[in-house]
C-alpha cells in the first residue's frame, strides 16, 4: 500500500510539474521583461527562458532553494526579511522604467507574499512581527493577505499601478478557491478588501500594532489611496491565466489510482480550518466507511486538498498547500490527529497546482 501511495504521489507531481504547466501556457509573443516569484518560480522561469531565449528577468526564490545558472534574490518565507524588501524595490524599479508598449510576463506562485515586501507606512520589523502574529492567530490566508496588502506598495494590484506596461500573468495557485487576488497577495490583480476591513481584522484577532493601525486608520478615513479595485482602468493592461491548482494534482492522483483498478474519490480541493480537526474528520469518515459502508463502500481512496491552519510551533516552518490520500482499507488504520510522520493511511502531499482558461481583466460591459 505504501508503495502504491508513493507511486500515485510521484505521478501526480509529474502531471503538475511547474515547468510543464508553464510551458503549456506561455504566450506566443516575446516579453520585454519576465518577473518570477514564489516557491515554483525557478522552473516557471526556466520554461520561459527555454522558449524565448535571452530576455531580461528578475527571479525571487525562498532561501534554501537553488536555481543553477540563474541569478536570483533569495528571501525569507513565510515571514519577510531585508532581501524581500530588496526584491520588491528592484521589481518596482524595473516596472516603473517600462514604456506603455512594453510587455511583461509575470510568473507568480505561492510564497510571493513574503518574497516581495515593500512596507507602506511601517517598518520591516513591525510588518514582520505583524505577519507572525497573524499566522499565530489562526487567521485564514485570505485574512492575512488582506492586512498585508494594505501595508504594502506592491501587493493588492499596486505592482500593476506602478507601470504603464501591459502585463500577462501566469498563476500557480496555492490557495483554496484560486482567487488571483489572494495568490501571492495579488501584486497585479484587483483587491476587493479595504483598509477598514483590514483594520477590523486586527480587532478580531486582538492585535495591537499601533504603527500598522495608524496606517490602516488613515486609509479608512480616505487619506491614503486604496489598493487596485475591480473598476480601475489600469486593468485593461492586464491579462492572466490560472495554469495550476490543487484540484489538478488531486485529479492526476485519481486518474492514476483508477488506472490501477481502484476506486478513488476527490472529497474537496478547498478544505480549510484547523489541521487537527480535519485529520479527525477524515479518520471518522474512514471509520464510518469501514463500519457501515457509508457514504462510500470500501475499498477506495479518498483524496483531499486545501489549506488548513496548523498550530504554531515556532521556528521557520514550511507552510503551504495540503493534500491527503487516505485509503479506507481494513489493513490501514487512520490516525485521529496528524503525525509528524507520514503513515500509510495519511500521506501528506505538497500540492502544486491545474490548468484553466485564459482570462482578461479589462473593459466591463
Amino acid at each position: 500500500m505504501e508503495a502504491l501511495l508513493k507511486e500515485a504521489f510521484l505521478e501526480a507531481l509529474k502531471a503538475t510539474d511547474p515547468y510543464r504547466l508553464t510551458a503549456r501556457h506561455l504566450p506566443p509573443w516575446r516579453p520585454d521583461l519576465v518577473l518570477a516569484v514564489g516557491k515554483a518560480a525557478a522552473p516557471m522561469l526556466k520554461a520561459a527562458l527555454d522558449r524565448y531565449g535571452e530576455v531580461p528577468y528578475h527571479l525571487t526564490l525562498p532561501k534554501g532553494q537553488k536555481a543553477p545558472g540563474l541569478k536570483a534574490v533569495l528571501a525569507r518565507h513565510p515571514v519577510p526579511d531585508e532581501e524581500s524588501v530588496r526584491a520588491a524595490k528592484e521589481v518596482l524599479s524595473l516596472l516603473q522604467g517600462l514604456s506603455p508598449r512594453a510587455r511583461v510576463l509575470a510568473l507568480v506562485s505561492g510564497g510571493g507574499s513574503a518574497l516581495w515586501c515593500a512596507p507602506l507606512g511601517v517598518s520591516l520589523e513591525e510588518k514582520r512581527a505583524l505577519t507572525e502574529a497573524l499566522l499565530k492567530s489562526g487567521a485564514s490566508i485570505h485574512e492575512v493577505n488582506a492586512v498585508r496588502k494594505h501595508l504594502s506598495r506592491i501587493k493588492g494590484g499596486r505592482a500593476l499601478l506602478a507601470t504603464q506596461a501591459r502585463v500577462h500573468a501566469l498563476l500557480l495557485s496555492d490557495v483554496p478557491g484560486n482567487d488571483p487576488s489572494v495568490i501571492a497577495s495579488g501584486p497585479f490583480h484587483p483587491d476587493p478588501t479595504t483598509y477598514a476591513e483590514a483594520l477590523a481584522l486586527l480587532d478580531r484577532y486582538g492585535l495591537a500594532f499601533p504603527g500598522a493601525r495608524r496606517v490602516l486608520e488613515r486609509g479608512a478615513r480616505g487619506e491614503l489611496p486604496e489598493t487596485l479595485k475591480p473598476q480601475d482602468p489600469a486593468l485593461r493592461r492586464l491579462s492572466f491565466r490560472l495554469v495550476g491548482t490543487n484540484l489538478h494534482l488531486l485529479r492526476a492522483a485519481q486518474r492514476f489510482l483508477r488506472a490501477q483498478g481502484f476506486r478513488a474519490v476527490v472529497l474537496s480541493d478547498r478544505f480549510g480550518g484547523e489541521a487537527r480537526a480535519l485529520a479527525r474528520f477524515h479518520a471518522e469518515l474512514i471509520e464510518a466507511i469501514r463500519a457501515h459502508g457509508v457514504p462510500f463502500r470500501k475499498p477506495l481512496f479518498l483524496l483531499s486538498g486545501g489549506r488548513p491552519r496548523c498550530g504554531w510551533w515556532g521556528g521557520e516552518g514550511a507552510g503551504g498547500t495540503w493534500s491527503s490520500s487516505s485509503p479506507s482499507t481494513p489493513t490501514s488504520k487512520p490516525p485521529s490527529t496528524p503525525s509528524p510522520q507520514t503513515p500509510t493511511a495519511w500521506t501528506e502531499i505538497a500540492a502544486p497546482p491545474g490548468p484553466s482558461s485564459p482570462r482578461r481583466c479589462g473593459k466591463r460591459a
